[in-house]
């Protein structure tokens, strides 16, 4: 049986993944068909299964297998390329006299012309290692791997689409920090981690946009239900048009480890899409098409309330108090420098105006005696201060935090929101701005203060005219992406 070894690298690989941090692996299940090879491991409370057209020949072993995951993983490590040295396909072949399988592979030699274009390829070594092979259920721990149904990781009459980018972004940038619990979550259609000092929420884009005729269908759907309450009937159509419109159905609590497995093995594979659905405690995602049949399958983590509670008072806030814009860079480095400087867990955030008028952010960070400090003042692009006190205030805040908030923001601009609550605790929301719908948001703001202008018979000037309070607070309207939440320090 010869095996493409890029292709049987990159499962092994994925099975790495999964069960990285793991003691103990109880092997890897191979079942073996005429042109095709299953590879299958699970261990109860994860799985994975992969399907790998190989070339067969007279002679080869048809059916399941079970073999050493280290054993196998070494022997696909050693056939690898390297400098010089060109490889083609492994050749798997099954001993007659033991429970033995053999995997080789010949090392090549190029040399090519004044061109670069090859000559002549030459043997210059083989590699063969023998793996010791068992059948499944001859001992518990190989049992394991034949108690799972790894077909029905692919059934699914429901599932929820994903671009595979996107999830895999969203699942890096949640599970940086281990023993965390990372959640889908269909209520608020983003992939988010809580922890003590703060909350991260990816925005997962919506499945599609309906169009005037599928929501006139819906309007007459719902019409024809009766309700006959007009609240009632305003949710029955908003929640229909969500379910409409939203990627995400199937909310899903797993472990920071599963996280991360799953950004890895996602990243390995070329499909655009990939799919989601859980059944009871049990959450399964796959690819099934014409180039890859791979299925992941794991038993979910509890959901935590004081989790999932904190992100929904965070989002719950208007974050109209204080808003204020940002260069990333700027302020990213400059929070790194004050980290380097004080040893202090808490610093005083304030803003005050520069000599041209011009509103900063600044950071005092010094040492424990007070005539020594740095300062770091940061220009802002733009503030609303909706109660005019912003200079008078105080923000108490972790730097540590910041500086691990603003790592995971990717955008030139970032916002800073601040929204005091009622008793005089200010909770920080900090975010990456997609600033192409911002600058609309803010064109289509100077249009509404010029048509209020002249309905009120104000003269409107474009350069001196300025934009009323309530229209530049729905400036962040739909220009924030990924949103990060911090309570600040009275």
């Amino acid at each position: 049986m010869r095996v493409n070894l890029g292709k049987i690298t990159e499962i092994v690989s994925k099975i790495a993944d999964l069960t990285s941090g793991d003691k103990t692996i109880p092997g890897v299940l191979l079942n073996i068909t005429d042109g095709n090879m299953e590879i299958c491991y699970t261990d109860g409370h994860k799985s994975f299964v992969e399907n790998m057209s190989v070339e067969s020949e007279e002679g080869d072993h048809v059916g399941k297998i079970v073999v050493g995951f280290e054993a196998l993983d070494r022997a696909i490590k050693n056939c690898q390329p390297s400098g010089s040295i060109k490889v083609g396909d492994i050749e798997v072949t099954f001993k007659d006299t033991a429970n033995i399988l053999n995997i080789a592979v010949d090392q090549m030699y190029e040399t090519s012309d004044a061109e670069g274009n090859v000559t002549q390829t030459h043997k210059m070594a083989r590699k063969s290692m023998d793996l010791a092979w068992t059948e499944p259920g001859a001992d518990m721990k190989s049992a394991i791997l034949i108690r799972m149904k790894y077909d029905d990781i692919f059934e699914a009459e429901n599932a929820d689409e994903f671009d595979r980018k996107e999830l895999i972004d969203a699942l890096s940038r949640t599970s940086v920090e281990k023993g965390k619990q990372i959640y889908i979550s269909s209520k608020t259609q983003t992939v988010f981690v809580a922890n003590q000092a703060h909350a991260t929420a990816v925005p997962i884009s919506k499945a599609k946009t309906l169009s005037e005729a599928e929501l006139n269908e819906i309007y007459a759907t719902v019409e024809d239900m009766g309700i006959t309450d007009e609240t009632a009937k305003k949710d029955a159509i908003k929640k229909a048009v969500a379910e409409a419109e939203n990627r995400i159905h199937f909310s899903v609590a797993m472990t920071q480890s599963i996280a991360k497995a799953l950004a890895g093995i996602l990243s390995k594979i070329s499909s655009d899409k990939v799919y989601l659905h859980c059944k009871e405690k049990y959450c399964n995602i796959f690819v099934d098409d014409e180039n890859e049949k791979i299925g992941v399958w794991f038993e979910m983590a509890q959901a935590s309330k004081a989790h999932t509670g904190a992100l929904d008072r965070y989002a719950s806030m208007k974050y109209e108090t204080y808003q204020v814009l940002f260069i990333k860079d700027f302020l990213d480095n400059n929070i790194k420098s004050a980290l380097n400087a004080t040893k202090s867990e808490k610093i005083a955030l304030k803003f005050e105006k520069n000599e041209g008028g011009n509103m900063e952010l600044v950071i005092v960070a010094g040492s424990s005696s007070a005539s020594v400090a740095d300062t770091y003042r940061i220009l802002t692009r733009s503030i609303i201060d909706s109660n005019g006190d912003l200079e008078s205030k105080i923000f108490n805040a972790s730097l540590k935090v910041l500086s691990d908030m603003i790592a995971q923001l990717k955008t030139e601009h970032i916002a800073i929101d601040i929204d005091v609550t009622s008793d005089g605790g200010a909770c920080l929301r900090l975010s990456e701005v997609n600033m192409s719908t911002y600058m609309a948001n803010y064109m289509n703001a100077r249009t509404e203060t010029e048509r209020l202008c002249k309905e009120q018979g104000v003269e409107f000037n474009k350069d001196a005219t300025p934009t009323p309070v309530p229209l530049q607070l729905r400036l962040r309207d739909n220009a924030l992406i990924t949103k990060q939440y911090t309570m600040l320090g009275k």
